[in-house]
């Protein structure tokens, strides 16, 4: 992953507006055909990596000796002070990945070229500017490495340089409107474009990564939210710059067959002047960049020092405010507290008063209530006093109408007694009487 971000920083260019647009912008696009699933920041940018379950079809080169004899007769391998034995295109003026056309392919946006030997230098190794391209050879393949930007509905490609690479023109870049991305003829839609001089103003990379099961990965390309991608395509392993069934050993054999001749090339190439003064040139060259980027490195840190300050004072000017901050906020802890002690004060006294209260309206029910038992102890006393009284009185009542009734019925007795008395009396007298006249009448009688 270090890799991928080295890969970016080593040709970005600075940033680029498109002129001269001649077909209006595409209506916007579907929804992406691939979510990325793992997304990946560094301190240059963020992608994604999206596995793939397959491997490219056909075989891939396995040794860079391989390219030296097939691309020999369109080009010259000579050796660079700088990146070694590396392959510069017959025509001086050759801008990679400019003659050819992209497929959408299971691989991401693979790009298919016109030229002979594209199968090579536009599927392995990294293309480096040093006053003309040179390709500088690798085994690892991809579908085309480049780097990617998008800017006002247009998208750019330029050749992704080796580690260590640090210019790319930037009229090499080629850019397209969106809507032409996948014609065959896309070279006929390149646009002029110009730098931006802030690098704020750099247009976004894409952020797709493609990962088969083993080995490494690739810049599968912009996101096809925007670029209207056909159906995929399976294009041949001779397009993909892999070998047929059966080719890969009539290369390893060709390569072998010639490898002491390229060897003794190389050395030769190597003892010539042209070599010699190539690397005093580039010794120069490396002084100079040497120079240029320790006077950058201390451009950069005086821009370091000088952003460090600013951020020094505002470190200082945020530490002030913190602890003014902290301050306000203590002394808004303290009312809080002086607040909660005040309240908790009042509360306690509050409490205290409603127990005091509560108490005496205990104590006052507790008199009550003492006063209601002997109220009520009173009132049944009175109550058994006035019972007793009353029951006193009845019973007295009582003994007096017996008393009464018998003394009536004494009184009734003896006048009952006295008149039966009487009448016995008079009736003795009335018989006695009877008996008397009876008696005088007979005496007379007599």
């Amino acid at each position: 992953m270090g890799f991928l971000a080295a890969a970016w920083a080593a040709c970005a260019p600075a940033a680029y507006v498109v002129v001269d647009e001649p077909v209006p912008l595409p209506p916007p696009a579907p929804a992406p055909m691939m979510d990325p699933p793992v997304v990946v920041t560094t301190d240059d940018y963020t992608y994604s990596y999206v596995d793939v379950p397959y491997e490219p079809v056909g075989d891939s080169v396995s040794s860079v000796e391989e390219f030296y004899e097939p691309l020999a007769a369109y080009g010259d391998w000579t050796e660079s002070p700088s990146y070694g034995w590396v392959f510069a295109p017959s025509q001086p003026d050759y801008i990679p990945y400019s003659n050819g056309y992209w497929l959408n392919t299971d691989y991401g946006m693979t790009w298919v070229s016109n030229e002979p030997y594209g199968w090579a230098v536009n599927h392995y190794g990294r293309w480096v500017y040093e006053t003309r391209w040179v390709w500088v050879p690798d085994t690892t393949w991809g579908p085309a490495w480049v780097d990617w930007r998008e800017t006002g509905g247009y998208v750019g490609w330029a050749p992704m340089p080796p580690r260590g690479g640090s210019y790319c023109p930037a009229s090499h870049w080629r850019f397209v409107n969106v809507q032409y991305v996948y014609n065959v003829d896309v070279r006929n839609y390149y646009h002029r474009a110009s730098p931006v001089p802030s690098p704020r103003d750099l247009p976004p990379p894409p952020q797709r990564w493609v990962k088969p099961p083993k080995g490494n990965g690739w810049n599968g390309g912009p996101n096809t939210t925007w670029a209207n991608a056909p159906q995929k395509q399976r294009p041949p392993p001779a397009q993909l710059g892999r070998y047929d069934a059966g080719k890969k050993q009539e290369a390893v054999r060709v390569a072998s067959d010639n490898a002491q001749k390229w060897k003794e090339k190389r050395e030769e190439v190597r003892r010539s002047p042209q070599f010699e003064a190539a690397r005093k040139a580039d010794d120069a060259r490396r002084a100079a960049q040497l120079e240029e980027e320790r006077r950058a490195a201390q451009v950069k840190r005086e821009q370091a020092d000088r952003a460090r300050e600013t951020e020094l004072r505002k470190k200082n000017d945020a530490d002030r405010a913190e602890q003014e901050r902290r301050r306000a906020e203590q002394l808004r802890q303290e009312l809080d507290s002086q607040r909660r002690v005040e309240a908790e004060r009042r509360e306690k006294e509050r409490v205290a008063e409603e127990a005091r209260r509560a108490e005496e309206f205990q104590l006052k029910a507790q008199r009550d209530k003492e006063n209601e038992r002997r109220q009520a102890e009173t009132l049944r006393q009175q109550q058994e006093v006035e019972s007793r009284r009353m029951a006193e009185e009845q019973r007295e009542l009582t003994r007096r109408q017996a008393e009464s009734v018998r003394q009536q019925q004494e009184l009734e007795a003896r006048r009952q007694a006295e008149s039966v008395r009487q009448q016995q009396e008079l009736e003795a007298r009335r018989q006695a009487e009877s008996v008397r006249q009876q008696q005088e009448l007979e005496a007379r009688r007599q």
